[in-house]
């Protein structure tokens, strides 16, 4: 499940103390139907806030309350289980969210039973889901992609071969650190196994958008060039 959560870094969570206004402003925003409740850092998840318990204190006029007093038991499972193992736990407990602890039984993200059907029968938009597309094409022949995306999703995809034996890492962020050694910044570009990799967006050391230019060798060993669209001979 590691590979299909959430990571902590983009986890929506609420202290337990926070008030039900507070909530459901962060509710809104998020567009979240559930969201995990923590005590002094995400590392303590003691509950998740179910959006539908939230409005219907609203409904009965008991806003009073911070969210400790409504929120439900947490269900946690290892970051090694296996995405066929947990679907059907899920299911029997009728619990939609569970949150993913490491080795050392810190909080290493959230993963609900959307994200497991992603993973098995592809991705599934609801009516809450904005995100663009892991790799977004443009009209130049290069792409835009989320440096989320898994490594090996992506060389199956736009048929290159980055780098995928070191085992710290398994998405395109994780590539470019491996590359410059230090946080990148926008602006930040490279070359790498037939890819020219730019850095277009980084927000709190995260890098979300990059631009990769997939370029060929030419027969003599020279410099990369880029590669164009096949354009129709004339007849």
């Amino acid at each position: 499940v590691a590979e299909v959560m959430v990571p902590r870094v983009d986890v929506v969570a609420l202290r337990r103390e926070t008030p039900l206004m507070k909530a459901l402003n962060v509710i809104v925003e998020a567009g979240h139907s559930r969201i995990p409740v923590y005590e002094g850092t995400i590392d303590k998840i003691v509950g998740i806030l179910y959006a539908k318990d939230l409005l219907t204190c609203f409904r009965d006029g008991d806003t009073d309350i911070t969210v400790d007093r409504i929120m439900r038991p947490p269900f946690f499972v290892p970051e090694t289980m296996m995405v066929d193992e947990l679907l059907p736990i899920l299911r029997q407990k009728r619990t939609h969210l569970a949150v993913v602890v490491d080795e050392y039984g810190g909080t290493a993200g959230i993963v609900t039973i959307e994200d497991l059907l992603e993973e098995i029968v592809g991705e599934i938009q609801d009516e809450y889901d904005s995100e663009p597309p892991m790799i977004q094409p443009r009209e130049d022949g290069s792409f835009i992609v989320n440096g989320r995306m898994d490594v090996d999703d992506l060389n199956r995809q736009l048929g290159v071969h980055l780098p995928t034996e070191d085992e710290s890492y398994s998405t395109l962020a994780g590539v470019i650190y491996a590359q410059l050694q230090r946080v990148p910044e926008p602006g930040d570009a490279f070359d790498l196994d037939g890819v020219h990799i730019e850095v277009l967006k980084v927000n709190d050391n995260r890098i979300e958008e990059v631009l990769l230019t997939l370029r060929e060798v030419s027969e003599d060993g020279h410099k990369p060039q880029e590669k164009q669209p096949t354009e129709a001979r004339a007849t």
